[in-house]
């Protein structure tokens, strides 16, 4: 593959800005046909290194291969039991408190992996794009200071 296909596949159609939040990542198994609720494998805490509206790139430990199935939880609107009485989830809080997400590993590298988001509520959407503008905008001011206080020759 070449780099213009690499790049042009891997494109992002949505800002995307530098955040280190906390989530806790449950694998999903699947469906139960009766109730319609998804099934869980294995769940960790995790760090962000980057979040947009389209997905996010999480820190993980070699556990999620690309095609995986996720549910993100923010600490603070975990709703999963084994998720809120863990001892590593209430160690942290975020600015966000977003509904569970779920998600596709569409991506892993290392230990590192990007999430593309599948199922979000209107209500997560836009509290997500506020965060985003927000850190966007102080990125941008804090590029514009230091321009203007660069010495003069």
């Amino acid at each position: 593959m070449t780099h213009k296909q690499t790049s042009e596949t891997n494109r992002r159609d949505n800002m995307r800005v530098q955040a280190r939040l906390h989530f806790c990542v449950s694998i999903i198994e699947g469906i139960n046909q009766k109730t319609g609720t998804y099934t869980y494998d294995k769940c960790f805490c995790t760090t962000s290194a980057d979040i947009s509206l389209g997905g996010i790139c999480i820190a993980h430990n070699g556990e999620l291969n690309v095609g995986f199935d996720v549910e993100i939880s923010t600490p603070e609107k975990m709703t999963r039991p084994e998720c809120i009485s863990c001892e590593k989830a209430f160690l942290y809080t975020n600015e966000l408190e977003l509904q569970p997400i779920i998600g596709k590993v569409v991506w892993s590298t290392g230990n590192r992996c990007g999430i593309s988001f599948k199922k979000m509520t209107v209500r997560n959407e836009n509290i997500l794009s506020k965060f985003i503008w927000d850190e966007h905008l102080n990125d941008v001011r804090s590029v514009k200071q230091q321009v203007t206080k660069q010495r003069k020759f």
